[in-house]
């Protein structure tokens, strides 16, 4: 709360539109820093340290919005953190707070896909108009693998109930964990066109340096390079003994 917001004053803010929100001119923020969860593949441990996670309070959070709304007229926020709904008491302070103010405004957030009907109408009712969640495989067991506590059944219903609600929905898949297969790829391949989200986007794991991840595939020799250039989620770092990273590149493009 003591931080200052982002000084967007000496930057062109009409030129940097989040193609995600629907509406313009937009702007980004960031409520909270860190994360709880522990997937091996993410920065966040590293970069904020394991469990570090820190929230602004729900008044300080929208009186931003507030200075976006006024001092550079946006019609969206979107809220960038690595999960907007950890704690979804804030999240539900958040909207009370928007809705007692008379503020109206549209917002999207990165969410997770353990949101429940009973807090996503609570969001709509205070402009949330999309959600973003990470689903990154349709197989338990690499999930697993990469200490992600969330499942299939998970994202099945946070997609319904957005639905029911009137939240759009976009779901992120990432091919190339450890565990992966052909097989693998084409169920979550399957998978990601059913789940009926409104959007989608796939890339190719990225073991960036520092995680657990990285030491994991430096161990056993699957790294293809070290050129950090390529780390950008298009090329294919990763391959596997019965994975090869032209089958990986095939699925992401």
């Amino acid at each position: 709360n003591e931080m200052p917001y982002p000084l967007r004053d000496s930057l062109p803010m009409k030129k940097y539109i989040d193609p995600f929100c629907k509406h313009s001119p937009n702007a980004q923020m960031i409520s909270s820093r860190g994360c709880p969860n522990q997937c091996i593949f993410c920065l966040e441990p590293v970069v904020y340290g394991k469990r570090n996670y820190r929230m602004r309070s729900a008044e300080n959070v929208v009186d931003e919005m507030e200075y976006l709304i006024e001092g550079y007229k946006v019609k969206e926020i979107y809220f960038d953190d690595s999960s907007f709904s950890v704690n979804r008491t804030r999240v539900e302070k958040i909207c009370q707070e928007i809705m007692s103010r008379g503020i109206d405004i549209y917002w999207s957030c990165m969410a997770d896909s353990k949101l429940r009907k009973d807090t996503l109408k609570k969001m709509n009712s205070a402009g949330c108009a999309a959600l973003k969640f990470g689903v990154e495989t349709a197989d338990m067991q690499i999930l697993k693998n990469v200490h992600k506590p969330f499942s299939n059944q998970d994202a099945k219903a946070v997609v319904k109930d957005c639905k029911d609600v009137g939240i759009e929905t976009h779901a992120t898949f990432v091919f190339g964990l450890p565990g992966e297969t052909q097989e693998t790829i084409e169920e979550t391949m399957e998978f990601a066109f059913e789940l009926g989200t409104d959007t989608a986007q796939f890339s190719s794991v990225i073991p960036f340096p520092g995680t657990e991840l990285f030491e994991i595939a430096k161990k056993n020799n699957w790294l293809v390079t070290k050129d950090w250039s390529m780390y950008d989620g298009q090329n294919v770092i990763i391959e596997y003994p019965g994975l090869k990273g032209d089958e990986v590149a095939r699925a992401v493009h």
